[in-house]
């Protein structure tokens, strides 16, 4: 890190970026938003959505693929996929 206090929102989009970046080669935000329904997390990652059709990628599988690279453990609990390629966080 740069050194500057970063909300978790802020460190969920840079990290989920970074491993959308890494899958697919290309930038595309991660999109982070609270969750809405809190029963599957706190926060979800909407961004694979849209990658993956400008990737001409499958949602889920990408979603899939960006949490197996994802470096996230020191932040949150295991991520999971849920939906079409929704990332529960």
């Amino acid at each position: 890190m740069d050194g500057t206090l970063n909300t978790i929102i802020d460190l969920l989009e840079q990290r989920i970026s970074a491993a959308l970046g890494q899958v697919t080669g290309q930038d595309f935000p991660a999109m982070i938003m609270v969750a809405a329904n809190p029963q599957f997390g706190d926060y979800q990652a909407n961004g694979v959505m849209a990658a993956a059709k400008k990737a001409k990628m499958n949602p889920r599988q990408l979603a899939e693929q960006v949490i197996g690279v994802l470096e996230i453990d020191d932040v949150c609990l295991p991520p999971e996929v849920a939906g079409p390629g929704f990332i529960n966080l």
